[in-house]
């Protein structure tokens, strides 16, 4: 086979060559420029997120005697950031999004709790978390909990569930309470005498001071105060009040 003759940069022609290092050097400059823009906007993100975190407003209120009470009250902005971060942290233990750490669900749980309370749009803490961490808010939740606990999730923001005291019950009549976060209950036991009712509000029993009468389940808010689900030997069983309960 015959050797090629080496190519003669001088039959080139000067405006051929120009035009080659004018399309590297635009090359370049995009590329460079890319990662220019979206290094600035990823810095001008976090520098939006900082400005308003930890922010708070004054708040005038007028009781029926006439009184006025002024205090500070955090703004909903504010506490939609750091939602946006408890959420973060609750999905990446550690704070590294590559490493299988697990998921604080019961935190997840709680956050959702706050933001219902406190009547924040939860489109302010995507937004919040689309801020700080360039990430889809709705994409990390998908991804980091169960089916059962995405359900609660979106039912506690929609005031079907509540959280009480860590424990998370529901309003549903027809179901009774529902499943709660994952997670293991406590232990009920009694420090007084305690009466026992089934789930038709009767008297069944009375258990002596320091019987441990099963696990809970659930608990209720009413109007006359909480009710404790549990289980004994496969059978949901209430206690009503807490004077005469601990958990352990």
């Amino acid at each position: 086979m015959k050797a090629q003759a080496p190519i003669n940069l001088s039959l080139i022609e000067p405006k051929t060559l120009k035009y080659a290092g004018v399309g590297l050097a635009v090359l370049i400059v995009g590329v460079g420029g890319y990662f220019g823009i979206k290094k600035w906007k990823k810095a001008a993100d976090k520098k939006k997120f900082a400005d308003g975190y930890n922010q708070y407003e004054t708040k005038t209120t007028t009781s029926e005697d006439g009184t006025t009470t002024t205090t500070q009250v955090e703004t909903q902005s504010s506490q939609a950031k750091k939602l946006a971060v408890e959420f973060y942290s609750s999905f990446f233990v550690s704070g590294y999004t590559w490493l299988p750490d697990g998921t604080d669900e019961d935190a997840i749980g709680l956050a959702a709790q706050r933001i219902f309370d406190n009547k924040i749009p939860f489109a302010d803490v995507v937004k919040a978390y689309k801020l700080q961490y360039q990430r889809n808010l709705h994409d990390d939740l998908a991804a980091e909990v169960s089916v059962d606990v995405m359900r609660n999730f979106n039912e506690i923001l929609s005031g079907k569930l509540k959280i009480v005291k860590g424990y998370l019950w529901g309003y549903n009549l027809e179901k009774g309470s529902l499943a709660g976060l994952q997670g293991i209950n406590p232990m009920i036991y009694t420090i007084d005498t305690t009466p026992i009712y089934n789930l038709n509000n009767q008297l069944i029993a009375t258990t002596k001071k320091g019987k441990k009468v099963g696990q809970l389940i659930s608990t209720i808010e009413t109007p006359k105060g909480l009710v404790f689900l549990f289980d004994n030997r496969g059978q949901t069983l209430a206690i009503k009040g807490s004077n005469t309960i601990k958990f352990a």
